[in-house]
């Protein structure tokens, strides 16, 4: 079975290469053909794309190879709305469907060149699987729900979008990144009013955005891999694999090799100019700007070295604190640090309830003040001092001068305590949500 297959495949590439007049591309068992419509003489240009499938349904009968005439279908892309009558086309005696949009190696391609089916497809297909993550996020740890996002929802969302769709509209680009934000709703557990700015900084997560220009920019350094000599002089690297050639001729010249001059921008590439918004926002133009406002970096000696440079300098990582769990707090906790918890002047901020004054009748309902002040709570809260005094040496307690110190630390741990230590703190701080009751369903009723 496997000499058929590559003797299939390395035949069907010998007639694409001989016979056909038409563009080929070929993955596994999918065959296209590509051809550019000559406005004066479309029939010409149909009369080829039959003669190639006539080619191809003769090699198929000598082959034993079926190609299914109703499931072949075909597609004219254009920008213009004209509704003109063009030749049919035909395969084994069949007239082929002429569809408006096809869904070609999980892309979904309009006529148009849009990206509005495609987006709408992928959000479909994530919010289903985001809703299973939602029906059982609290039967989970933060970790497992993180770590079902990234294995089954991002990827729907980040297939082909760094190369194929970034040019797609403002809106569509908001419309995925709004489902991001219901994903980072889940995966903290948080209120659905809570800052995604904040919630991408608990999670440690970037921008679908910027996680696209990482990957277009990441494609571009294998296109356009060159590395710096010691005198400071750029040279083509040995190593430029794993990138198709017509992928690498894409790349425009440098500045320095289109001019004479000194120019402080010679080892800029030069940008691509274009006429239409669209194609200037489309992959190359684009990287080329991105690639042109990059540091010195853009010229490490690998991959992974650019990306580590790149993300240091532009983008999140996640804190493993946070994933730390006494039961039930750690959602409390992670709340309080949201800023969007059931504490009254967190729920008077965002117009939920009419008063932000505590239970106790002294003073607003503040983080400050459910952690240091509140006599509801002063037995749970000599306990967690205890165990302060414990973690802490007296260096970093006669820093503590501030109420705002006090808390930042039950919040977000020290950055002069090691990872251990920090993880002492945050079991301190649950262990003193858990004892107070706070949250719990009783107290919020």
């Amino acid at each position: 079975m496997q000499v058929w297959s590559q003797s299939w495949s390395r035949n069907l590439r010998v007639i694409s290469r001989c016979d056909l007049e038409t563009t080929p591309y070929l993955f596994a068992d999918d065959t296209s053909l590509l051809e550019v419509i000559n406005p004066r003489n479309d029939a010409e240009s149909f009369a080829k794309i039959n003669r190639d499938l006539y080619v191809l349904s003769n090699w198929a009968s000598q082959w034993r190879v079926n190609y299914n005439a109703s499931k072949t279908v075909y597609m004219i892309i254009s920008n213009k709305n004209n509704n003109r009558v063009y030749p049919n086309l035909y395969l084994n005696g069949q007239i082929l469907t002429k569809v408006t949009s096809h869904k070609h190696l999980g892309i979904t391609l309009a006529k148009d060149m849009t990206w509005n089916l495609h987006i709408d497809a992928i959000i479909k297909k994530a919010a289903s699987r985001l809703s299973g993550i939602r029906r059982i996020r609290f039967l989970i740890t933060r970790k497992a729900r993180v770590s079902l996002y990234n294995a089954l929802v991002l990827p729907i969302l980040e297939y082909g979008g760094g190369v194929i769709f970034d040019n797609c509209t403002v809106y569509l680009k908001q419309r995925m990144e709004s489902l991001q934000r219901r994903a980072a709703v889940v995966c903290t557990c948080a209120f659905r009013n809570t800052s995604y700015e904040r919630l991408l900084g608990e999670l440690g997560w970037n921008t679908l955005d910027q996680r696209r220009k990482l990957a277009r920019l990441s494609l571009f350094y294998k296109m356009n891999h060159k590395k710096c000599d010691v005198n400071n002089q750029c040279i083509d690297c040995e190593n430029m694999v794993g990138v198709p050639e017509y992928l690498k001729n894409l790349v425009p010249k440098k500045v320095s090799d289109r001019s004479d001059y000194y120019l402080r921008n010679a080892n800029d590439l030069t940008t691509v100019k274009t006429k239409k918004v669209k194609v200037y926002n489309s992959y190359v133009p684009k990287t080329v700007r991105d690639w042109n406002n990059l540091d010195g970096y853009r010229y490490t000696p690998s991959l992974s070295s650019f990306k580590a440079s790149y993300k240091k300098g532009m983008l999140r990582s996640p804190n493993q604190l946070h994933y730390f769990e006494l039961g039930d707090a750690n959602i409390y906790h992670t709340r309080l640090r949201l800023g969007l918890s059931h504490l009254k002047s967190h729920l008077f901020t965002y117009n939920l309830i009419d008063s932000p004054i505590c239970g106790c009748g002294l003073e607003s309902e503040t983080v400050d003040h459910y952690v240091l002040r509140c006599p509801v709570f002063g037995l749970a809260r000599i306990e967690m001092y205890h165990s302060m005094v414990d973690i802490l040496d007296d260096h970093l307690l006669t820093t503590l001068k501030k109420d705002s110190d006090i808390v930042n630390l039950f919040l977000h741990g020290h950055s002069q305590l090691s990872h251990d230590e920090n993880l002492r703190i945050y079991a301190m701080a649950q262990t003193y949500i858990n004892k107070s009751e706070r949250f719990s369903s009783n107290s919020l009723q």
